[in-house]
């Protein structure tokens, strides 16, 4: 077994040295290994099962990378505290009310990330769960007629569904359409399950802007591309979060393309997801992060009450790295997509950067009396870009299943 734990940390360094993506991947690596101690001294109890699903799937990747064990050791039990938490009906409360598929299917990518790690029991135990969310998602037709996924329901703490939300959704139908019903399609081979998810992202590809924009498309938060000529629609459609949908869309993106073993679907998912990568190319920073650096300008209405809050959006961007990573490896080696990941890697292993971006290992929250959220801004950045650094130091770490 020791020996074994040896040839796991000699293998993990020799991959991760080999690359092209991380400019010093000594550097690199430390930048990982501060924060996946971060997290396991942390966030393994962190209450929102979205957030929570990012870290874990940061320590999997840890593990993978340095060969730490105990990284993996929490990410498990973490797992199964997660099924402990499915509902008689199939769902999962997303830990601050309501029941949302996307945040769900971001949760479960932890499972996902784990299945080839555990042992025989844990991994019936992910399938039944995973089967038990998919046949509830039938059973109470959120898949939508036109082939998106539905939002969700608003719900009781106690999982009891009050009504459904009557929504096509952009990131539940990537997110589960591209990994929780490819999944689920790779361990039955199940067609419907496939044609489901591809119904899904094809349907997500379709809503594309010719600049490479994802819309942002949640009508009942007023982000209805139907509504024409209204400021505040329009921006929450298309200019509020804008690298949300990259990292959102094209985790589901790029999963279901390496895992839905059709290659007419997956040609034509590259040439429609191929004006994404050309707007994450021309639009990152010259430090290399994406998204605005100043506050962004709201409309003058303020009925959604998104526009009450800061916007998040570029301490979400850093899935624009998995998404170019991918691109390079499985699409076309094109030049431009290595250096913005440089770039990127650049940019996020300078301490003073990653604290302005909010990874928390790098600016710990300040003690105070009053009562801190579920989870903060900040803790989607640091869960998100975990993801992202480990894919600059081991490509499709994550998303090898």
């Amino acid at each position: 077994m020791i020996r074994f734990g040896i040839l796991v940390c000699l293998v993990a360094a020799a991959l991760s040295a080999a690359s092209p993506f991380c400019n010093d991947c000594a550097v690199t690596r430390r930048e990982l290994r501060g924060l996946c101690d971060y997290i396991a001294q942390n966030k393994r109890d962190m209450p929102t099962i979205f957030v929570a699903g990012y870290y874990m799937r940061t320590l999997v990747a840890g593990y993978q990378i340095l060969g730490d064990r105990r990284y993996l050791d929490i990410a498990l039990a973490h797992g199964d505290a997660l099924l402990a938490k499915q509902m008689p009906n199939g769902y999962w409360g997303t830990g601050y009310g309501n029941i949302y598929l996307a945040d769900t299917a971001n949760a479960l990518g932890e499972i996902l990330a784990l299945d080839k790690h555990a042992d025989p029991a844990r991994r019936a135990k992910y399938f039944a769960a995973l089967k038990r969310l998919v046949e509830a998602i039938e059973r109470d037709k959120l898949i939508r007629p036109s082939g998106a996924l539905g939002t969700g329901f608003r719900a009781k703490p106690d999982g009891t569904i009050l009504r459904l939300y009557e929504d096509d959704y952009t990131v539940s139908s990537a997110l589960v359409g591209g990994e929780t019903l490819i999944w689920m399609y790779a361990k039955t081979h199940e067609e419907k399950y496939r044609q489901w998810g591809w119904n899904a992202v094809n349907w997500v590809l379709g809503t594309i802007r010719e600049d490479g924009v994802i819309p942002y498309i949640l009508p009942g938060e007023y982000a209805d591309p139907r509504v024409k000529g209204d400021p505040e629609n329009d921006f929450n459609l298309w200019e509020r979060l804008r690298y949300t949908n990259v990292t959102y869309v094209g985790e589901g993106i790029l999963s279901f393309d390496l895992h839905c073993g059709k290659p007419v679907w997956q040609a034509e998912l590259r040439r429609k997801f191929k004006p994404v990568i050309e707007f994450v190319l021309r639009t990152q920073n010259a430090d290399g992060s994406w998204g605005n650096t100043k506050p962004m300008l709201r409309p003058d209405s303020n009925r959604s009450p998104w526009n009450k809050r800061p916007f998040p959006d570029r301490r979400r961007s850093a899935g624009a790295v998995n998404v170019l990573t991918w691109w390079y490896n499985h699409v076309e080696k094109d030049p431009r997509a290595l250096a913005a990941v440089r770039k990127f890697d650049r940019y996020i292993t300078n301490p003073a950067n990653a604290a302005d971006f909010g990874m928390l290992h790098r600016c710990p929250p300040a003690a105070t009396a009053t009562p801190q959220p579920l989870h903060t801004d900040e803790d989607v950045a640091t869960a998100l870009t975990g993801r992202a650094i480990a894919d600059i130091l081991m490509p499709g770490v994550d998303s090898s299943w």
